[in-house]
């Protein structure tokens, strides 16, 4: 399982990430944001649920968005939606040769 210490050795990744994203469906970036602003695990459950109102696929990705949080909590939350993101995509993460599990990342979210 992935520790939260552990994330700040991902951050390279994520720059990865976000060239994966970039090449991307559309879809992909609503899942990740769907992801990001799902911090419970009940909003997580409704962001792959196609019956509930919010369905990833429903987000309008030109609607604003207004944070009101800390800065650590969103850049947790956004690091934690995206290894959730890859993770649900297939990717795998190695440093120096060395495999990182993505397995556990649900479970940092709340609830």
């Amino acid at each position: 399982m992935l520790a939260l210490r552990q994330w700040r050795h991902l951050i390279c990744f994520v720059i990865i990430g976000k060239i994966i994203l970039y090449r991307s469906r559309l879809n992909h970036y609503q899942e990740v944001f769907g992801l990001f602003s799902s911090p419970s695990k009940d909003e997580l459950k409704w962001t792959y649920d196609p019956y509930h109102g919010d369905f990833f696929e429903r987000i309008n990705l030109s609607e604003e968005y207004e944070l009101c949080q800390e800065k650590r909590e969103f850049a947790l939350d956004l690091l934690r939606s995206v290894l959730a993101f890859l993770h649900r995509q297939g990717y795998r993460v190695e440093k120096e040769g060395k495999m990182f599990s993505l397995e556990g990342i649900f479970e940092y979210y709340y609830g």
